[in-house]
């Protein structure tokens, strides 16, 4: 029973910082993707990785610990970006379709 409990302790350990970064990750992600292209991401995981690894290290965390919160932040991040351009897409095509109609029926009031 004590190995079972060191293994789980390695992970819950950090789970407050994981959880802190998973978060921003996501919220950070849809930011992006909101205002910026594709190529923007490279830096932001940079940054990402090297936040998680000065944090888990600073708090001497355990490396299961940090590898597997770099790999799920970068993860939000990406699936953040797409739902941001996606939360883009969709309101630029509603702001179309809406600018359009208001058009659409001054031009057909006037023929």
């Amino acid at each position: 029973m004590d190995g079972a409990d060191s293994q789980g302790s390695a992970f819950n350990k950090g789970d407050g910082f994981m959880a802190v970064f998973l978060t921003v990750g996501a919220f950070a992600g849809i930011i992006v993707g909101l205002r910026c292209n594709v190529f923007v991401l490279i830096p932001v995981i940079t940054v990402a990785i090297t936040a998680i690894t000065l944090n888990d290290i600073a708090t001497h965390q355990n490396i299961k610990v940090m590898v597997v919160t770099i790999l799920a932040t970068g993860v939000l991040l990406q699936i953040g970006y797409l739902g941001g351009r996606f939360l883009k897409v969709v309101a630029e095509s509603y702001v179309a379709e809406t600018m359009g109609m208001g058009h659409r029926s001054s031009g057909s009031q006037l023929t």
